[in-house]
């Protein structure tokens, strides 16, 4: 299945997933193409912080969905 990532510079990239990958590997993916590591990632679906450990399915995420991308530096 294809979900959208918006970032809040309104750009958005289509990734190819599973409803059974975890938000971590999501992450990863988010990664190779935006170059984020997954530590700095905050994603939200419908206002819902989503936790690296539970599926896109255990949020109720489906196929063309889209789920929002927050980058945080965590740099000192």
């Amino acid at each position: 299945m294809k979900i959208h990532v918006r970032l809040l510079n309104n750009t958005a990239h289509d990734l190819e997933v599973e409803g059974s990958d975890t938000i971590g590997s999501v992450k990863a993916k988010i990664m190779e193409k935006e170059g984020v590591p997954p530590q700095q990632q905050l994603l939200f679906f419908a206002d819902e912080g989503l936790e690296d450990a539970r599926t896109l399915a255990d949020h109720g995420i489906e196929d063309g969905a889209s789920v929002c991308l927050i980058a945080i530096n965590m740099q000192g």
